[in-house]
């Protein structure tokens, strides 16, 4: 299943793996349990 979201903690609590495409690109993908928040917010934006 894909799932496309920006709430964080909503996605550590439902995914095992991260992915986060930017421009058609992943720009970072870890494990949901060693995801460093502070990589990922970078990439998140409204």
């Amino acid at each position: 299943m894909i799932l496309v979201e920006q709430n964080l903690d909503f996605v550590k609590s439902v995914a095992d793996y991260l992915y986060v495409i930017d421009h058609g690109s992943i720009v970072y993908q870890n494990d949901i349990d060693q995801v460093k928040d502070e990589e990922v917010f970078r990439y998140l934006s409204v």
